[in-house]
């Protein structure tokens, strides 16, 4: 079972006893709930009023792989806790990382662009005209996408999807603008648990290299799945600011059922999948990086 706990101002401490998450009133100390921590894949701190943890709730949360969000007074998350050990061979691992070539990892933004046009296309209705020409961008994306294929469909993308005269602005934390901001940096931080999970260092990308970015595989990582938030905000009434209810339902994109290859599960399972799927693509074992498909539920999709 996937979970993601959300601690609002109403909590004033976690606690782990008995390998329960326990959450306590703030001002009259009552138990509110309890989750069995197995269960728990990320815990979502949205207190504008401050939260205590003790060191030992955080290194159970540590052992059992799972993600910490902590967000900012107005709600946006600005910071993650993830732990550093694994099975893996980081050090095989982090040299595969270092020492691939440049032609292979502009095959893998190619394939990663191709999987996020894709993934927009189906957000659209199969008549609507922007969907026919984003299948086919998706199928003209070059290696290491040189012409800037993305770019040149996001432009037609949002607008279809939102409508006129919708434009895509960061950090505006208004109306959908600000529900894409925190939905993605929600899945940002997921997307965070698995690369680290895998072994792999989040800060060598395949394409982003910012110096100043420890997420930069990570940012590659995630745009395959920016169409999942896409189609949660569109599905949901959007206020003038980001209300305490979309908070909540674009957390809960961690229990949103995906598909990669054959096998389906919430993202929390399938991003697993993914994240191994890429160090194996690092490691040279595969040529190809499947990615994950969101599993549209028919009977709220736009007349698809």
């Amino acid at each position: 079972m996937s979970r993601v706990v959300h601690i609002g101002n109403d909590v004033g401490r976690l606690q782990v006893r008995d390998r329960q998450l326990r959450a306590y009133h703030r001002d009259t100390k009552d138990l509110l709930g309890t989750a069995p921590l197995e269960d728990v894949d990320l815990v979502l701190a949205d207190s504008t009023r401050g939260v205590f943890f003790d060191t030992h709730t955080l290194q159970a949360l540590l052992a059992e792989d799972t993600t910490l969000v902590m967000c900012d007074n107005k709600h946006m998350p600005v910071g993650l806790l993830l732990p550093l050990a694994g099975s893996w061979n980081h050090t095989r691992i982090l040299h595969a990382q270092i020492e691939m070539s440049a032609a292979r990892r502009k095959r893998a933004w190619q394939q990663i662009v191709q999987a996020k046009i894709r993934a927009q296309a189906r957000n659209l209705p199969h008549a609507h005209p922007v969907t026919r020409r984003l299948t086919q961008l998706a199928a003209e994306v070059r290696s290491g996408d040189t012409s800037n294929t993305e770019a040149t469909a996001a432009k037609s993308y949002w607008s279809a999807l939102f409508g006129q005269p919708f434009r895509r602005e960061t950090r505006t934390r208004q109306a959908e603008n600000g529900a894409l901001d925190y939905g993605y940096a929600v899945l940002r931080s997921l997307v965070a648990r698995s690369v680290v999970g895998a072994g792999m260092h989040p800060a060598l990308g395949l394409h982003h290299i910012g110096r100043d970015n420890p997420y930069c595989l990570v940012d590659d990582l995630i745009e395959p799945l920016r169409p999942a938030i896409d189609s949660l905000v569109l599905k949901h009434e959007t206020e003038p600011t980001l209300s305490p209810q979309l908070r909540v339902v674009l957390a809960k994109v961690v229990e949103t059922p995906f598909t990669i290859g054959d096998r389906n599960g919430p993202l929390t399972f399938v991003m697993d999948i993914y994240a191994a799927n890429v160090r194996q693509y690092i490691l040279g074992e595969t040529d190809k990086i499947e990615t994950p498909v969101l599993n549209y539920d028919t009977s709220t999709q736009q007349d698809k």
